[in-house]
């Protein structure tokens, strides 16, 4: 119990020491000191990007264009599901039976 004492009494005395060391300094004083601040900057651990070996778009162009064509969207003869009623929009013009 006494060590206890010990120490909180000789806490208690250092206490001073610290609110005065801590104490907020007034922001209109030109000579006050003021702590540094280091801040990480943000691009620390930036890598730039880097493309893969992927094709120009003239060379995906060139792919493209050398494709065959596919007609449609599904609509053509043999593409109807069965029970297809859709009237055929081919023959533009022409009476629907």
């Amino acid at each position: 119990m006494r060590l206890l004492s010990a120490a909180l009494l000789g806490a208690a005395a250092s206490l001073p020491a610290f609110v005065r060391a801590s104490a907020p300094t007034d922001p209109a004083e030109a000579a006050a000191t003021v702590p540094a601040i280091t801040v990480p900057s943000v691009f620390d651990a930036y890598r730039p990007y880097r493309d893969a070996d992927n094709p120009t778009w003239q060379e995906l162009n060139q792919a493209v264009r050398n494709k065959p064509a596919v007609s449609g969207m599904g609509h053509g003869d043999g593409d109807k599901p069965p029970g297809h009623s859709h009237p055929d929009h081919s023959k533009r013009g022409a009476a629907t039976p």
